[in-house]
């Protein structure tokens, strides 16, 4: 049996990856293998995976075993088990296709193999270099245990259940409720989307018999026997029908590929219109023959024996070229490297319009004038990414706040090295001249990929225009606005 360290970069809550590291860990150790997690931030979820007799840890200099082999699920918290344990191989797991941490790490020769959880994330990784044969596709597996397929599915719908993620259109939910609503139809929402996190997600999917989900939760609320209709913050998806499970990981149950960019009433009505139970029942079993934790677990425990096996072929040469590429990683976030052509950029002025590639936007549109929002919770700016020398600088915010929203309210945060480090943060309150928010902050040493995030409320509507950044002297300057 392998001894297996998990890596994480948050395990605190009930986000995908959280509750795929949970599970799979549980079933490896009920596979008699030895599992530990380490996660920088550790949460109620770590809590219940030391019930359950799975450690966890947010001090890696503490655990005092040496790993046959190091799950990495996100590249940061992955590089620094790697340099923990420098004789130990590596698999990284990509789960997402656009966030930062996802983002396939440097090339370590100890990382011998990549997995990825769908399509999208595999093409991701090809594209940032990673060659194709070196990557496998092991989606997440389903906790039959916990969503069993229920003993009846009954002829005609009569309760719903939307999963609700953080990025829920308001608009998407109030069209599946008056959907459901003309069709007689109960329906209840759950999820951060809606403000109702809730732990007892497998009892609900079991009881509803429709279900608007995508992704992970649509595969799960399918193998308890519900009808599945899939919906996210991109669109509408259609049911889940058994050919779809058939070829998952490279179809549309993922959010990245809806075929209609709107849920709409009328969209909704068609698909429970046809609510077809002996699809549903076959849909369910797909989902048990193909998807189930076990034969998930099962694939892992492959990957990790051929990992440690290959392992066995690295060279002197292999160690010092990784000791070379984590020795970069470790100046890159904590050291400061200068030169005249450095020192002369301190004087540089920054600044980015809206149409600059460098402000990106998630939740947001960028028209002819403005980062507008879209009645879509997150992050409505972020970049530029820019390197700063060390000293003190004034980030300028300019644009429009036409309605604050409610909870939580429209925030500001500065981050360098890659948001590992937090220089400022604050709520946007008071508006005046189009200035909505003017920061000091303090970069001590080389403040690497400087990031400005604006985050707004679903219910928020405001504009962006421009950014500054703005250097001061090295003493603290005044703070006027």
């Amino acid at each position: 049996m392998a001894s297996i360290l998990i890596t994480n970069i948050v395990f605190a809550g009930r986000t995908g990856t959280e509750i795929a590291t949970f599970e799979l860990a549980y079933a490896l150790r009920a596979r008699g293998h030895r599992v530990a997690i380490f996660s920088p931030v550790l949460g109620e979820l770590a809590v219940n995976a030391r019930k359950c007799g799975i450690p966890v840890t947010n001090r890696i200099e503490n655990i005092n075993f040496v790993p046959d082999v190091i799950h990495g699920n996100h590249n940061k918290v992955l590089m620094v088990a790697l340099i923990r344990f420098p004789r130990t191989p590596a698999i990284f797991t990509c789960h997402d296709s656009s966030t930062t941490y996802d983002a396939a790490p440097a090339r370590i020769r100890r990382i011998l193999h990549y997995a990825a959880i769908d399509a999208a994330c595999r093409d991701r990784l090809i594209v940032e270099g990673v060659p194709e044969h070196e990557i496998s596709l092991i989606v997440n597996g389903v906790d039959l245990s916990q969503y069993a397929l229920r003993r009846h599915i009954a002829a005609v719908p009569q309760s719903a259940l939307i999963i609700a993620k953080s990025d829920a259109k308001p608009s998407a939910i109030a069209a599946i409720k008056k959907a459901c609503k003309t069709r007689g139809i109960k329906v209840t929402a759950v999820g951060a989307g809606v403000g109702k996190v809730v732990s007892d997600l497998p009892a609900r999917c079991q009881k509803a018999d429709v279900v608007f989900a995508y992704s992970r939760s649509a595969i799960e609320a399918a193998a308890t026997g519900a009808m599945v209709i899939l919906v996210d913050s991109t669109g509408f998806g259609g049911v889940l029908t058994p050919e779809m499970l058939a070829t998952w990981p490279n179809n549309l149950i993922s959010y990245r590929h809806m075929i209609a960019e709107e849920v709409t009433e009328d969209l909704v009505l068609g698909a429970l219109d046809v609510y077809l139970p002996y699809m549903i029942e076959e849909a369910a079993f797909a989902v048990h023959q193909k998807l189930g934790l076990e034969s998930i677990a099962a694939a892992w425990e492959q990957l990790y024996l051929q990992v440690i096996g290959d392992a066995m072929q690295l060279t002197v040469a292999d160690y010092c070229h990784d000791d070379a590429l984590l020795a970069q990683y470790v100046v890159g976030i904590t050291m400061v490297t200068t030169d005249l052509e450095q020192e002369s950029r301190n004087n540089i002025i920054y600044r980015y319009n809206f149409y600059d590639n460098k402000l990106k936007t998630l939740v947001g549109k960028k028209t002819a004038t403005a980062i507008e929002t879209t009645g879509t919770a997150g992050y409505l700016m972020f970049g530029p990414y820019v390197t700063l020398m060390e000293g003190y600088y004034h980030v300028k915010l300019y644009g429009k706040v036409f309605e604050r929203g409610g909870e939580p309210k429209i925030s500001i945060d500065v981050t360098i090295n890659q948001g590992w480090s937090t220089l400022a943060f604050q709520f946007i309150e008071e508006l005046e001249h189009s200035l909505l928010a003017n920061l000091l902050i303090h970069v001590v040493g080389l403040g690497r990929d400087m990031e400005v995030r604006i985050h707004v409320p679903a219910d928020a509507k405001m504009e962006l225009y421009s950014l500054e950044i703005v250097p001061q002297s090295n003493s603290i300057p005044e703070l006027s606005v």
